[in-house]
């Protein structure tokens, strides 16, 4: 796999925090609460 096809990849499969907010219909506070607990993980973007 490239580096290309591994970037593809990530942002296919992938959420940023506000689509995450919008998708699942809840608050940041909620988001913040399941992040903490263990029911969502989060990735830090890496792309330069």
């Amino acid at each position: 796999m490239t580096r290309d096809e591994l970037i593809s990849l990530i942002k296919d499969n992938t959420m940023e925090s506000s689509e995450v907010l919008e998708y699942l219909g809840i608050s940041k506070q909620r988001l913040s609460d399941m992040n903490r607990h263990g029911k969502l993980i989060a990735a830090k973007k890496v792309f330069i």
